[in-house]
């Protein structure tokens, strides 16, 4: 069961797992509760609300989509669009001329063109805010209309146009709003001609004119008929009716909503025992007269205390911050449950700080902070020390004391080695850290940041003393401070966590040189990804000096992402260099690649609704079929490995926690997108890309992988039969790797001489980091 769509005006998803949906409705303690077990084709009526008409959401499960709405009070779910049961949307079809008919289906319409015999049926996409081609190159006659039809439904109007400049015939869909404002009304001609209307007062504007000049004079007529200034909406825009202070002429404006509606916002945050008080000051162009504040996900936190026309409090609840499902929360302010504009900083004067306040509450560190484009927004992170007042007061000492012992240190360089949350030494950091400390001539001073509870943590203490350093010591803080460079392979707030909101942490980390060792080769999982953008050299918020690639091929993926050569250092992984098989390896290890959209899942203990969840399960009773589940080995999300040992206890015996450990005993390695199988391919374990979900993958990824059918370096199984079958193959061919694979391979990876980290020294060596 998939939620596609949820309007916020009318709610919020409390819970979202495959069997269960379950949806609060706002300023109401009632909760809508949709189950995969009702969902069999029929409607059913989920509860009686008090409220206006209109789509909720919108689920897909078992090739049917199911519309959630508000019917004379009650609420449906249905497939229905065509007005047969008592439950159905009833859509109003507008038929404009006869080259077009309508005929129902079971659950909707099919819309036919008698002149070029196309047809298409009356879907989902009916409230989609989109444009969405059905003819292309269309002929017509010359007295046809533009628009065809329309539908409407509620605050959703569709159009059939031709658009003269492409000759095409689209299906234009828009929703609407007045925002509360009942003396205005809203209508159309087109997709692009909107009609004002105040009481007997119309007048159509061009949206497109609109956009292109900001601001239309309207007639003096609707002085009478409005108070301004009136706000409503059209698509995802933001508009407002006002009148002139200067000449008292009436304009209907469009702008960003910044620009729209901002001449200052500014928020200060107090902390008390169970709640978060915020006092804010904004000033406005056009006052919108915001009531609550709300997150993205429709969450509404608290109604706000209007002391004047510019300054506001309200309160919110520790407890409902931390309860937030997803990890970031952007605030916004709302119009009863309508969005007008985020909470946004608008304020000429620099920010004393990006982080504003910072709370511990049982497992989660909740933090109140501007995001990259100054909006306030609520991230729930684990709880680390680091959010602990405690160590805040630590960080601040470190932080003074630092700039007192830098004058004595001069110009000695002091380098910070750290891999994965500073929580371990097993990838290149360490190669390049204990080749560095056994040679003589280093003049540099090296230090490797690692947590206490790391498994390598005592032998690496007892080898090289204060060497290395203890994470969240004091003394961790004071060498961040130090540091004239980082050499590790994660980017660099890992030197404490993988997500750092703490402002001197943050800015002194993020302007450290770091020469990024990668922990893997960068050919699997896609760069053009939205949530990789980060990394692109032109969103790049560390100051990355060099990136170890392994191949030219590698490097038309750092080309992508606007990287040139002096960016580059093509060494090889360091890791690599002490790469081996166990002699007595024998297991088959599945790992696949990291869903990060299902992270917030994970963190809310739903672990058992992801698609990676179902895609182990899926492979142990496979390999339990076969016979091989004493040869499988699964290494996965420590919180899955958690799940496994408390309620699957039978398989628990097949975790393998570390995936160093993996690559040393596995004679196959199954992975879909993770890179770690070119390390496996390294050691000579038999590889295996499973695509069984390749198509939902590249969908979340919104990208293609580079790594694809013509040039994967192993075998490609798109089926849990097919995978056992393959598996069974290799293992009666003594899991030999096929010559066409290492083919592959070395175009992939073209160091295997175990001399990486050698090349990895001369280069810090030439940049006067040594």
């Amino acid at each position: 069961m998939e939620l596609l769509m949820i309007d916020h005006k009318y709610g919020w998803v409390i819970e979202k797992k495959i069997e269960r949906i379950k949806i609060g409705i706002q300023f109401s303690k009632k909760q809508l509760i949709i189950e995969s077990k009702k969902l069999n084709g029929d409607e059913h009526a989920l509860a009686k609300i008090d409220t206006i008409d209109g789509l909720i959401a919108i689920i897909h499960y078992d090739e049917i989509d199911y519309f959630v709405h508000v019917k004379s009070k009650i609420v449906f779910c249905t497939p229905y669009l065509n007005g047969d049961t008592k439950g159905s949307i009833n859509l109003n079809i507008d038929l404009k001329h006869s080259r077009f008919k309508s005929v129902k289906t079971k659950y909707s319409y099919y819309i036919i063109d008698s002149m070029s015999n196309l047809s298409f049926e009356i879907d989902k996409s009916i409230f989609e805010i989109s444009h969405k081609t059905y003819v292309i190159q269309a002929s017509r006659i010359n007295e046809e209309p533009f628009v065809y039809l329309t539908i409407k439904y509620s605050n959703y109007i569709s159009f059939l146009e031709y658009t003269v400049n492409t000759k095409k015939i689209s299906m234009k869909t828009l929703n609407y709003s007045t925002l509360r404002n009942n003396d205005l009304k809203i209508g159309f001609k087109s997709a692009n001609q909107l009609i004002l209307k105040a009481g007997d007062i119309k007048e159509t504007i061009k949206i497109k004119t609109l956009l292109e000049k900001k601001h239309l004079r309207l007639s003096d007529s609707f002085k009478e008929k409005l108070t301004f200034p009136v706000f409503f909406s059209v698509g995802k825009r933001l508009y407002v009716i006002i009148q002139n202070e200067v000449n008292n002429n009436i304009y209907v404006k469009f702008n960003t909503r910044t620009n729209l509606l901002f001449r200052y916002a500014d928020y200060n945050f107090i902390e008390k025992p169970r709640s978060i008080v915020i006092h804010g000051k904004i000033e406005y162009k056009e006052n919108p007269n915001v009531t609550h504040l709300m997150t993205n996900k429709g969450v509404i936190l608290g109604k706000l205390n209007w002391k004047n026309e510019t300054e506001f409090s309200v309160k919110v609840s520790k407890k409902n911050l931390s309860d937030l499902t997803d990890i970031h929360n952007t605030l916004q302010f709302t119009k009863g449950s309508e969005l007008i504009h985020f909470m946004k900083r608008y304020n000429k004067n620099p920010t004393k700080g990006i982080v504003k306040k910072t709370f511990i509450n049982k497992n989660k560190a909740t933090i109140i902070r501007l995001n990259m484009v100054n909006n306030i927004s609520v991230s729930n992170v684990p709880k680390l020390p680091i959010y602990t007042k405690s160590h805040m007061l630590k960080i601040n000492l470190a932080y003074k004391l630092s700039n007192i012992i830098k004058p004595i240190l001069k110009q000695e360089n002091i380098n910070l080695y750290f891999e994965k949350e500073a929580s371990r030494a097993l990838e290149s950091s360490k190669y390049v850290f204990e080749e560095v400390m056994n040679r003589p001539n280093i003049q540099s001073s090296n230090k490797f940041i690692l947590d206490k509870n790391s498994g390598q943590y005592n032998d690496m203490k007892n080898k090289w003393k204060n060497n290395i350093i203890k994470r969240f010591s004091f003394k961790h803080y004071i060498y961040i401070f130090l540091a004239k460079n980082f050499i590790s392979s994660e980017l660099s707030s890992h030197v404490i966590s993988g997500r750092l909101f703490n402002d001197k942490l943050n800015h002194k980390i993020k302007n450290t040189p770091l020469y990024f060792l990668q922990h893997g080769i960068m050919f699997a999982k896609p760069v053009d990804n939205p949530m990789a953008a980060g990394f692109h050299k032109k969103n790049m918020v560390n100051n990355v000096v060099k990136n170890v690639i392994s191949s030219d091929l590698e490097a038309k993926e750092f080309y992508k992402m606007g990287y040139d050569d002096s960016d580059l250092m093509k060494t090889g992984l360091p890791k690599l260099d002490g790469a081996i098989l166990n002699n007595n390896a024998d297991k088959i290890t599945y790992m696949p690649t990291w869903r990060y959209w299902e992270e917030a899942e994970i963190l809310n203990g739903n672990i058992k609704d992801t698609t990676y969840f179902q895609s182990f399960v899926e492979i142990i009773y496979e390999f339990e079929k076969a016979g091989l589940i004493d040869k499988l080995q699964i290494t996965a999300h420590n919180k899955f490995a958690e799940y496994i040992e408390e309620h699957m206890s039978e398989y628990k015996h097949l975790l393998c926690h570390d995936p160093t450990d993996a690559l040393l005993n596995s004679k196959i390695f199954i992975t879909d997108y993770s890179s770690i199988i070119y390390d496996a391919i390294y050691r000579g374990t038999f590889p295996i890309f499973y695509w069984k979900d390749s198509d939902y993958l590249i969908k979340n990824y919104k990208a293609i992988p580079p790594v694809n059918e013509r040039n994967a370096p192993g075998a490609i199984v798109k089926s849990a039969e097919g995978l056992v079958d393959t598996v069974n193959k290799a293992i009666e061919n003594n899991y030999s790797i096929p010559k066409e694979y290492i083919n592959k391979y070395r175009k992939i990876n073209e160091f295997h001489d175990n001399k990486n980290t050698d090349r990895v020294i001369e280069v810090l060596v030439e940049n006067n980091v040594l």
